[in-house]
């Protein structure tokens, strides 16, 4: 993972919404910190958060190459930690780059332990570049999503996917549509040149790719199923910073409304929020109408290396999610820090409340 130097910035939260976007927040307030992520190692480099429909939230972490699901409450409290073995075997699940975790309904996937009824699944995205910097085959594990938890459990489903063409990727944003079922993922296009003298780092437009339900609802392991691409999405627009910028660009976790009508994306400096229904969005101009609309809303993020506990953007911060009610929708997203990062010795779980929504 990169990293970089930590800036000072006055402003708290700067907003731009479009007037004529349904669904959107219309007031974000002043992020804050919820709580704080047990400080082991098994919590450093936490790349990816999600809740659960029993009120836990799940966490993924990049610290261990054994596939393990953390689990806290809301406040990073009552840790819990279990090592997820593969379907069948009794073999531990090795990770390349664990980088998100999204939460939904298991739909039509079949499995002994999936009673008839809502089930509710976990999807951990294992679609990092690693070493290799970017990969061609990622694999997405399913486990359940239940109330309790024992040391150890074992996967439903382990889903083999190739990016379309051969073609290679670093990519850390990975969310399951609430409505159709359908799995989506989004490229980071960093390139780092830089050290003490230059830097010619850059960004490029983020990929959107898609896996349809039907291919992993119905998917035999040991298969092998391919990414559709859908459309480039060109986040220096979004940002309206310079294209120099590239840490507003890259992009590091989403997540999908429970209505399925808004997708959260994190980069290294801001939180997104696009006013879009990915089930809609068939290709290339349907995102182009996102951003020529200004169907999205920026939350920029502050950081002051004077005082820590004011800052609301976080080192390395590379996990996000919502927690939505009737009335009420925060935003929450934690870092993937490390102990030994600029003497950062806490790992804040931050959360952003819309204060007023507009329907």
């Amino acid at each position: 993972m990169s990293r970089y130097p930590a800036t000072l910035v006055l402003s708290l939260i700067i907003v731009i919404i479009s007037t004529n976007s349904a669904h959107a927040c219309l007031e974000w307030g002043v992020p804050t910190i919820r709580g704080h992520l047990p400080l082991d190692d098994h919590f450093e480099e936490v790349s990816g958060a999600d809740t659960s429909q029993f009120g836990k939230v799940f966490h993924i972490s990049e610290a261990k190459k054994k596939l393990r699901l953390y689990i806290t409450d809301k406040n990073g409290k009552d840790a819990q930690k279990v090592l997820i073995y593969k379907p069948g075997k009794n073999k531990v699940m090795l990770t390349e780059d664990i980088e998100d975790i999204s939460v939904g309904s298991c739909f039509e996937l079949k499995h002994e332990k999936l009673k008839q009824g809502n089930n509710s699944c976990i999807f951990m995205a294992d679609i990092g570049g690693g070493k290799r910097k970017a990969r061609n085959q990622i694999v997405i594990t399913i486990v359940k999503d239940k109330m309790k938890y024992l040391s150890t459990e074992e996967a439903l489903k382990v889903l083999t996917v190739r990016y379309p063409n051969g073609e290679s990727y670093d990519a850390e944003a990975m969310a399951i549509h609430p409505v159709t079922g359908d799995i989506y993922i989004l490229t980071k296009e960093l390139y780092l040149d830089r050290d003490e003298n230059h830097d010619d780092s850059f960004a490029k437009p983020a990929k959107l790719f898609k896996l349809n339900k039907h291919d992993w609802t119905n998917y035999s392991n040991g298969g092998d199923s391919t990414l559709n691409f859908i459309g480039l999405i060109d986040f220096s627009t979004i940002s309206r910073k310079m294209k120099k910028d590239y840490l507003s660009q890259a992009v590091t976790a989403m997540d999908i409304s429970s209505d399925g009508k808004k997708l959260v994306v994190s980069t290294y400096r801001d939180l997104f929020e696009l006013h879009v229904d990915l089930a809609k969005v068939i290709g290339q101009e349907d995102l182009n109408q996102v951003l020529l609309n200004e169907k999205y809303t920026r939350i920029e993020l502050s950081r002051s290396e004077e005082n820590l506990s004011k800052s609301t953007r976080l080192l390395q911060q590379e996990s996000i999610f919502y927690e939505q009610s009737l009335n009420k929708t925060n935003i929450y997203y934690s870092s993937e820090f490390k102990k030994t990062d600029f003497d950062y010795n806490i790992s804040p779980l931050m959360a952003v409340e819309c204060l007023s929504e507009l329907y």
